[in-house]
């Protein structure tokens, strides 16, 4: 699923409702909030995790720039792969700000590894306020944020 207030794409709540009594999460989909900084994304992101929290589920919220960050700074091979693991054990992995700052092309692969292992395995959702995802990119290493698999 994709929100984008900007657009009016999400019409109906649909897909907030879901993703707020848990079927996102039971059903392993993806979220993806998109709008104009200031308008809530963050809440909702937050929310979410909270709910399926209540619900059962293990969540995990964490700021793109943090866990790109912490990815980074690992320093063998053993150490990434550990907190990769980590990044991709809870049910409900909500990455805030996706596109907010400029990545090089190790941080937009750890971005790429991070939801490739969750694919179709587990929920993510991603906030940004990148409008157009098919024609934005991550950074200067051309990593396009259009490869990140989604369900529809």
């Amino acid at each position: 699923y994709q929100c984008d207030w900007s657009s009016d794409v999400c019409s109906s709540d649909l897909a907030l409702d879901r993703a707020l009594s848990g079927e996102l999460v039971s059903q392993r989909e993806n979220l993806v909030l998109v709008a104009a900084q200031g308008l809530g994304k963050t809440l909702l992101a937050r929310n979410i995790a909270h709910q399926a929290v209540l619900q059962g589920h293990s969540a995990l919220f964490v700021e793109a720039s943090r866990m790109l960050l912490d990815l980074g700074a690992q320093d063998s091979a053993r150490t990434l792969e550990r907190r990769l693991r980590h990044y991709a054990k809870p049910s409900l992995l909500c990455v805030d700000e996706v596109g907010y700052l400029s990545y090089d092309a190790r941080a937009a692969d750890l971005l790429f590894e991070v939801v490739s292992r969750r694919y179709e395995e587990k929920s993510i959702v991603i906030t940004t306020n990148l409008a157009d995802r098919k024609s934005t990119r991550l950074n200067s290493s051309h990593t396009d944020i259009s490869r990140m698999p989604s369900s529809a």
